[in-house]
């Protein structure tokens, strides 16, 4: 993408190309290993290993949402031409995408970008 005068939206720039596009299967086994740990914060005993649980979830859901960063600047850059709007539209729709990844069910055999483009746009 091309160098603009606002750093943070060459960060944004720069940090999408260094993920990949996940696969159906490889994006099946990301959720259902981030679900299995978030199950397992939820019915730890302890604080110590909720929050080691919680870490770990977190981490999960950033490797997930990594891989759709395209979408949402491509779904930003579709709404705003402006770099404040346009850089406000990719934290907004940052947050939709780690929404989505918290209420998203892949057993129900659809792809992830499929249910969180409503997320994304609800937000962005």
């Amino acid at each position: 993408m091309a160098k603009t005068n606002n750093p943070s939206l060459d960060l944004h720039f720069r940090d999408v190309g260094e993920h990949p596009i996940r696969t159906a299967q490889e994006e099946y086994d990301l959720f259902t290993a981030y679900q299995q740990v978030r199950t397992q914060a939820e019915l730890s005993a302890s604080q110590v290993e909720r929050e080691k649980f919680k870490a770990k979830c977190d981490k999960l859901s950033h490797k997930i949402a990594s891989g759709y960063y395209r979408f949402v600047i491509k779904q930003a850059k579709r709404k705003s031409h402006d770099d404040a709007l346009f850089s406000e539209l990719i934290s907004a729709g940052y947050e939709g995408l780690l929404h989505a990844i918290t209420k998203f069910d892949p057993k129900r055999g659809n792809r992830f970008l499929t249910y969180a483009a409503n997320w994304i746009n609800a937000q962005a």
